[in-house]
C-alpha cells in the first residue's frame, strides 16, 4: 500500500538524520512528488468518466422583454440548470449566453442586438460542458467512434453559428477554466441528445494532505528527496560538505535506480493512444482517415 504523505516525510528526515525540520522535508517532497508526477504518463494519472450530454429546447416560444438582456417564454420549460446554455431565435446568426434564469424569464449575458422578436421560435443548446474535477488532459474521448480534438478557430470555418447538431460527436475543444478551476470543452456539432461520451484522462495531482497516500513507490520519492536536501544542506554548510555529498550521490544513484524500475513496472499498466487532431472536422471521416492520422501509435 503506498505511504502517507507524512510517513514520507518522516522517512526523509530520518534519511537526512533529522539534519531538516518538517517544512524542508514537506518541501523537497512536494517539488518530487511534482518531478515524478509530470515525468512519465503514469497508470495511476489516468482516469476515466462519462460525460452527459443535453438536448437542446425549443418548446413554446419567446418574446424579447423591453429589456434587453431578458427573454420570456410561453409554453417554455426552463429551468436553473439551463443557466450556461445558448439562446439562438429563429434564424438569428447570433448565439447568447444564458446567466440567470427566473421561473420562464432567461436572463441573457449581452444585450440582444438583433431585430425585436414576438412569440418566436427558438433554440436553447448547450455545447460547452464542464470535465471532472480533477482533469488535466484528454487522453481519448469516444462515443461509438473516437472524437478528435478540435480548435476554436477551426470549428469556426465550418461551424462559426453552432448550427451543426448531432448525435454523433465528432471533436472536443478546449475551452479554459471555469471560475472554479474545472476545465470545460466544447463539444461539436452540438448534440441534439442526451449522450453519454466516455473519456480517458490524465489527472491533476491531489492537495497532499498528512493523510494522502502517495502513489509512487517509496524508495523513488525518500532517496530522491533527502539527496537534493542534502545537497542543499552542502551549500549552507561547507564544513561538513564532502561528506554530506557522498551520502547525497547515493541516495541519488539508489533514487534513480528506484525510479527506472518503478517506470518499468508501471509500463505493463498502461494502455494508452495517441488522440487524433483536427483543425475541422465535419463529422464525417475520409475514406484515407486511418491512413492519414496517426490513431495507433502509443503516446
Amino acid at each position: 500500500m503506498p505511504l502517507t504523505f507524512a510517513e514520507l516525510r518522516r522517512r526523509i528526515r530520518a534519511r537526512t538524520a533529522n539534519r531538516i525540520d518538517d517544512v524542508r522535508a514537506e518541501l523537497v517532497l512536494r517539488e518530487k512528488i511534482q518531478e515524478v508526477w509530470t515525468r512519465e504518463s503514469w497508470s495511476f494519472r489516468q482516469e476515466e468518466a462519462i460525460l452527459t450530454t443535453v438536448a437542446p429546447k425549443s418548446g413554446g416560444t419567446v418574446t424579447l422583454n423591453a429589456t434587453p438582456t431578458l427573454v420570456d417564454g410561453t409554453g417554455t420549460a426552463f429551468v436553473a440548470a439551463d443557466v450556461g446554455r445558448k439562446l439562438r431565435v429563429a434564424s438569428d446568426n447570433t448565439y447568447y449566453e444564458v446567466t440567470a434564469v427566473s421561473g420562464q424569464q432567461l436572463t441573457l449575458e449581452t444585450a440582444y442586438t438583433g431585430t425585436a422578436f414576438i412569440a418566436s421560435a427558438y433554440s436553447l443548446f448547450r455545447n460547452i460542458y464542464a470535465m471532472a474535477a480533477d482533469f488535466h488532459e484528454m487522453i481519448s474521448a469516444s462515443y461509438w467512434w473516437r472524437l478528435a480534438e478540435g480548435t476554436v478557430p477551426g470549428t469556426d470555418r465550418y461551424d462559426s453559428r453552432r448550427s451543426f447538431t448531432s448525435q454523433q460527436p465528432a471533436s472536443f475543444i478546449y475551452r479554459g477554466e471555469d471560475s472554479t478551476g474545472v476545465m470545460q470543452v466544447e463539444i461539436s456539432p452540438v448534440p441534439s441528445a442526451a449522450i453519454g461520451i466516455h473519456y480517458v484522462y490524465f489527472r491533476r495531482p491531489p492537495t497532499w494532505a498528512d493523510t494522502t497516500r502517495v502513489p509512487i513507490q517509496e524508495d523513488v520519492l525518500v532517496y530522491l528527496a533527502s539527496s537534493d536536501a542534502l545537497y542543499i544542506l552542502a551549500i549552507e554548510h561547507p564544513e561538513q560538505a564532502q561528506g554530506m555529498i557522498a551520502v547525497a550521490d547515493k541516495y541519488q544513484a539508489l533514487g534513480q535506480n528506484a525510479l527506472a524500475e518503478f517506470s518499468w513496472a508501471d509500463t505493463k499498466l498502461r494502455s494508452i493512444q495517441k488522440g487524433v487532431r483536427d483543425e475541422g472536422m465535419t463529422g464525417a471521416w475520409p475514406d484515407d482517415y486511418l491512413v492519414s492520422h496517426d490513431v495507433y501509435s502509443p503516446i
